[in-house]
């Protein structure tokens, strides 16, 4: 079936408007014998009888509430359908009396510019932006489109992942699972190598390993271009406008920054450049691990043989065998010995070591400013405790 067969075509007399509906065929008919009409209703210079001679019909009107109530009235805009909105004067009435109809998927047609500008008459109409939120401006999916038949086709496959309810992703991803979730939470501690690793993502915080304030975190993009901003609002680089600019890093960052947040990562970054020295903390660490597996009563996680290879940051999570966490987490902060016990925001990967039903582990986290005075500190109180 071409993409315009079984198309009905309703002509309004002043050669002004047009929309096209896509109805997807339900019900238990088997997948394979289930087909999409396509609904052309354009302005009489676009389509008529004899550019498309497949329409199931052709009918006047002189405007979108007409058409879209007629367009209703013989069961062709229903929930089902997908409702695209392309004219050269009637977009504000046509997509008011879209947002009425019940369809789920509207599309318009224009520049981002064009679509806001509709918006805005939108919401001073009395919709909501729960109501805008059903449109899909600009429209269409992301494929590098240039032609008309680039577009039209980037259109189409947007209307068939809604209906069907897909992911729209690639299926040679979602088959083979070749692209798996990575998260990083090592951020100091290890190397970022987000282009050897293939990663299109990757966030980061910095107040951990980095040393910086709370509230700093980074992130890297691969393809910047294909990533929306998560808010709006302007910024002081382009002042006379309310959406975000496309250029980097204005983009992506709406209203005043965390300036001094990223003055003290600055100076941390500046001081781990020059000052540290990972191979002594490696060696404070390895004395932390080798003097808790000499403890009875307490189980080490994740290092099952003292193993201080490379592959381990330095993290050691513990579990009394005798005691509560809270218990033993309460008597080390006695001392003022810092740790933190529980789940630590991460249910899956204690699902995965086996100590969720334990309530999680205790953490001790050293650092640049541990000494093996404070090595001999913990040793000594957990051995008089447990």
């Amino acid at each position: 079936m071409t993409l315009f067969e079984q198309a009905a075509v309703l002509e309004n007399p002043n050669k002004a408007f047009a929309f096209v509906t896509i109805t997807s065929s339900t019900g238990s008919a088997p997948r394979s014998q289930r087909r999409k009409s396509i609904e052309m209703v354009c302005g009489g210079e676009m389509v008529g009888e004899g550019r498309f001679p497949g329409a199931l019909d052709h009918i006047s009107g002189d405007s979108a509430e007409i058409l879209l109530k007629t367009g209703i009235e013989r069961g062709w805009i229903t929930e089902k359908t997908a409702l695209l909105i392309a004219t050269h004067k009637h977009d504000v009435s046509a997509l008011r009396e879209a947002l009425k109809s019940p369809t789920e998927y509207i599309g318009l047609l224009g520049s981002k510019k064009k679509v806001k500008l509709f918006f805005d008459k939108m919401i001073q109409s009395g919709f909501t932006q729960k109501d805008l939120d059903r449109v899909h401006a600009p429209v269409g999916l992301d494929i590098g489109t240039e032609t008309p038949e680039e577009i039209s086709l980037s259109i189409l496959a947007e209307i068939m992942k809604k209906q069907s309810r897909s992911s729209g992703s690639s299926l040679s991803l979602s088959k083979k699972n070749t692209a798996p979730l990575v998260i990083v939470r090592g951020a100091g501690e290890i190397p970022l190598l987000p282009e050897k690793w293939g990663l299109d993502f990757l966030c980061f915080s910095g107040h951990k390993g980095y040393l910086a304030p709370a509230g700093t975190g980074a992130f890297y993009l691969k393809d910047p271009e294909k990533l929306p901003p998560l808010k709006q609002g302007g910024t002081g680089s382009r002042s006379s406008e309310e959406i975000q600019p496309e250029f980097l890093p204005d983009k992506y960052e709406s209203g005043t920054p965390n300036i001094p947040g990223m003055a003290g990562w600055l100076h941390s970054l500046m001081y781990l450049r020059s000052a540290k020295d990972s191979s002594t903390a490696d060696r404070i660490h390895e004395g932390l691990i080798e003097k808790l597996h000499s403890l009875k009563g307490l189980k080490i996680i994740a290092h099952p043989d003292g193993n201080t290879s490379p592959s381990y940051t330095r993290v050691l999570s513990v579990v009394p065998e005798n005691m509560a966490l809270s218990e033993l987490t309460g008597i080390l902060n006695k001392h003022e010995i810092a740790v933190r016990a529980g789940l630590h925001c991460a249910p899956g990967a204690h699902k995965t070591l086996g100590t969720l039903q334990t309530g999680g582990t205790i953490r001790f986290s050293t650092g640049l400013f541990n000494t093996s005075h404070d090595i001999q500190k913990v040793y000594e109180i957990l051995k008089e405790s447990l």
